[in-house]
């Protein structure tokens, strides 16, 4: 691919090479942003924000959805070890992505 430079010149750009674990990463992301974007939005002034945290597995389905209010935390011994266990990946629109290898 050939790109032109701040003289107008064009120079060669190559492509790097995705490792799998990057290319899982990266279905994962996707995967969590179109659900985020698939449930229907509404808008109420009066109500408080509400934080979502997504954690999926290593084939990108998810295992739990966990929304909290402001100031909740995670009462459910199951659902806080489990994020606690998982790596972070991404915080989108007050929802966090979060990806499990187990």
């Amino acid at each position: 691919m050939a790109a032109l430079n701040s003289f107008g010149e064009t120079k060669n750009l190559t492509h790097t090479e995705i490792s799998e674990d990057e290319l899982a990463e990266i279905a994962t992301l996707e995967r969590a942003y179109s659900d985020t974007f698939q449930k229907e939005i509404t808008i109420d002034f009066n109500a408080e924000e509400v934080r979502t945290i997504k954690v999926y597995d290593n084939n990108d389905e998810l295992l739990e959805t966990i929304e909290l209010g402001e100031g909740d935390v995670i009462e459910k011994a199951s659902s806080r070890n489990l994020v606690h266990k998982a790596e972070f990946l991404s915080e989108y629109n007050n929802t966090s992505i979060y990806k499990i290898s187990i």
